[in-house]
């Protein structure tokens, strides 16, 4: 079986390089990567599922041959027009637990392959997968890891934001870390309720370089918090797990049945989170005693795999019925 990537090379360059890795690094023996679309059985896009509808001219084959070469092309359009009978993988971003999509965008079609972080709208080849990378994702020894200190994305502060200046104040989150924007780049009424700690020097913030720049921080902090009940399953927490923080994420019934109880995967009261944190983050964690568990779960080695099996089955139905 072959197949054509295209991927959508964006101000996140690297995030969308490193998914694309995890993707193609890790197919079956049987599976191989084209770069002449006329051949492929199947093909991938990554990152673009609000690509309009339209038609673009027809383009020249030569600028397909590197998938990294999103630029020098106008849309893909014109590859699915050539492509009518071929299956296209849509790796999805954008539908959420809790967002209420319900419905596919128009050009994903019934012999598409639609794959997503998080549940999905019926479809009859849907995937949903979750996996980190453990060749950038491990525990680095060299650097401390603060006790009851803290990491999160900036977009995850509004739900805790009312508790977080009580947590950090009392001294039960001794340093929190905060990734995606600059102090100065936060929401003003985020910046109002956390510049006492920032100038007692307890936050830290701004965009980290991925994945470098992640690992290391989550390597430096014991653990790592998602608070949004809307976004599926959050990649920096199971990143963290993989570096040795503890993950904590909202006590719900989504996340309960994804993770389980025998993960080690720290739940709080989204409802009431002041002292849910709290009883956390005092406590003593035994994370180290669920790891590998937890990596062998999430790996792309052991994940990926699978999902292309997936795939292999769908493309070698007869006449993909």
């Amino acid at each position: 079986m072959k197949v054509f990537s295209l991927y959508k090379n964006t101000g996140s360059w690297s995030i969308w390089q490193y998914i694309y890795d995890m993707f193609f690094d890790y197919t079956p023996e049987g599976i191989t990567e084209t770069f002449d679309y006329k051949e492929a059985d199947v093909m991938f896009t990554l990152g673009m599922p609000d690509q309009p509808a339209v038609e673009f001219p027809d383009i020249d084959p030569v600028a397909l041959r590197n998938p990294l070469l999103w630029n020098q092309i106008k849309g893909f359009s014109s590859v699915q027009k050539a492509l009518r009978e071929t299956p296209i993988i849509h790796y999805i971003d954008k539908f959420g637990v809790s967002l209420g999509d319900n419905v596919y965008r128009p050009f994903i079609r019934d012999i598409d392959i639609p794959v997503a972080t998080a549940p999905l709208p019926p479809h009859a080849n849907s995937y949903v997968i979750q996996c980190v990378d453990g060749r950038n994702f491990f525990k680095v020894n060299r650097l401390e890891r603060r006790e009851r200190s803290v990491i999160l994305i900036q977009d995850q502060l509004l739900p805790i934001l009312d508790v977080l200046p009580t947590l950090l104040e009392d001294g039960t989150i001794s340093h929190l870390t905060v990734t995606k924007r600059t102090f100065e780049e936060f929401p003003q009424d985020e910046q109002d309720a956390l510049l006492p700690a920032y100038e007692a020097g307890k936050i830290t913030a701004g965009n980290l370089a991925h994945p470098n720049g992640v690992r290391n921080a989550l390597n430096q902090n014991q653990f790592v918090l998602t608070t949004g009940t809307n976004q599926g399953t959050e990649y920096m927490g199971i990143e963290g797990g993989f570096c040795g923080s503890q993950p904590i994420y909202p006590d719900t019934p989504y996340y309960r049945a994804h993770f389980g109880d025998d993960m080690g995967v720290a739940y709080f009261d989204i409802s009431s989170p002041e002292e849910s944190l709290r009883s956390i983050l005092t406590s003593t964690p035994n994370w180290e005693e669920h790891r590998e568990g937890f990596i062998k779960h999430f790996a792309a080695s052991h994940t990926m795999p699978a999902f292309w099996e997936h795939v292999r089955q769908i493309i070698e139905k007869p006449n993909n019925e």
